[in-house]
């Protein structure tokens, strides 16, 4: 293909193709899939809306648990990202959050072309056992996973490092997850470069960045 830098990437037109609880009845393109998940309310939407450096491409709530299908979204023609719903939210009725593990596991058991799945977890609180439950459901699917730390913004340097190398040793068990782990602020935009570039070679594993 035409050479392309993480730049370039990050600024193609990104469209909602449909969402779903069940992504076999979409009709989707035959591309790489990059998916975010995280506890509700740790600024997902938020995030993904600063990646693409856009406003309302994943809508944000103040209320948890808003995003209950599976959204995708095609960035020029090169990749679908996938806004996954959260977890943990404690209004919802029980039935609904059986069925979000039904559908995670349907979605992360069936769908070839993911790359990643980015597991977004909130830096000032880390991980908690729900998440853990997660990793256990990516663990038995094999699914490549990698972690994120939201909100670095509300805590200080070194709590934010303190808090990598504790959830590195808390995951380094699991032999799909990815040992780095990264720490983003969407208010403040950083850590999003080293997440695109993450992601752009997810995308273009044999593209050589000059």
């Amino acid at each position: 293909m035409k050479s392309i830098t993480p730049r370039q990437l990050f600024v193609k037109s990104c469209d909602f193709v449909g969402g779903s609880g069940d992504p076999s009845v979409l009709k989707l393109p035959d591309l790489p899939e990059i998916a975010f998940v995280g506890r509700s309310n740790v600024g997902k939407s938020s995030l993904i809306n600063a990646l693409f450096n856009r406003k309302n491409l994943a809508r944000t709530s103040r209320t948890p648990g808003r995003t209950q299908e599976i959204n995708f979204f095609n960035l020029g023609g090169l990749a679908l990202f996938v806004d996954l719903p959260g977890y943990g939210f404690a209004s919802v009725p029980i039935k609904l959050k059986h069925a979000w593990q039904k559908d995670m596991t349907t979605y992360v058991t069936t769908r070839r072309g993911m790359r990643m799945l980015f597991v977004l977890v909130d830096a000032r609180h880390g991980l908690k056992p729900i998440d853990f439950d997660l990793f256990n459901i990516l663990h038995a699917s094999a699914t490549p996973f990698q972690v994120v730390l939201t909100k670095t913004d509300k805590i200080s340097s070194d709590e934010v490092e303190s808090r990598q190398l504790e959830t590195q040793k808390s995951v380094e068990d699991h032999f799909t997850c990815a040992p780095e782990v990264l720490a983003v602020s969407a208010v403040k935009k950083t850590g999003l470069s080293a997440l695109q570039m993450r992601i752009f070679h997810l995308v273009f594993p044999d593209l050589m960045i000059k």
